[in-house]
């Protein structure tokens, strides 16, 4: 079985980043890399969500 590799903010984890999550299911076992708080900080601005919180969104993704 290979392994998908998906990195994402997810914040203000929406339908597209469920769209894309389920698709790489098809493609194998999926490991979801979470930006930190600091690193969307770095690039973007200070997440609605915070790392906690989003990662307990996608850890409950069946």
């Amino acid at each position: 079985m290979k392994t998908v590799y998906v990195g994402m903010a997810a914040d203000v984890f929406h339908h597209g980043h469920l769209k894309i999550i389920k698709e790489a299911k098809k493609l194998g076992k999926v490991i979801v890399g979470l930006l930190t708080d600091e690193a969307i900080i770095s690039y973007k601005r200070i997440p609605l969500i915070s790392f906690k919180h989003r990662k307990f969104i996608i850890e409950n993704i069946k």
